[in-house]
């Protein structure tokens, strides 16, 4: 069984020097990634589900206060349900994803919401696949 393993670089641009850690599992996937820039140290922790399915991603300072996280959601078919954004461990946004009842992956809505639960867009898959954005009516 491979162990985790750790890449580091460093590179200077013209004001200052950037230096990034990047560590990785036994899977060859991203599980921390710690830079420094402008003095500031950042630490982008992820957790997967599975290779290909991303559980939590969250952007942490060198205090321990997390600045951003972002959180998906998957039903039991691992199919994605729902996304949450958080600023400063407050819900910022969310996003849910709505699939035809017949099948379980043909996407039929997506809905974006604020921190109040408000909808700013909203967007329908019935007629194409590309997805069209419902405008407000005034």
């Amino acid at each position: 069984m491979k162990k985790d393993y750790c890449l580091k670089l460093k590179h200077q641009t013209i004001k200052k020097l950037i230096e990034t850690r990047i560590k990785y599992d036994s899977l060859n996937l991203k599980k921390n990634i710690h830079f420094i820039k402008k003095r500031k140290s950042y630490t982008l922790k992820y957790e997967r589900l599975s290779p290909s399915k991303i559980l939590s991603y969250s952007k942490v300072n060198d205090k321990g206060i997390i600045l951003l996280k972002k959180i998906w959601e998957y039903n039991s078919d691992s199919i994605l349900i729902a996304t949450k954004h958080f600023k400063n461990e407050k819900l910022y946004r969310r996003r849910e994803y709505v699939y035809k009842a017949g099948s379980k992956n043909k996407l039929s809505r997506t809905n974006l919401y604020n921190k109040n639960g408000k909808v700013l867009k909203s967007w329908s898959f019935e007629c194409l696949g590309k997805g069209i954005e419902i405008k407000k009516k005034k």
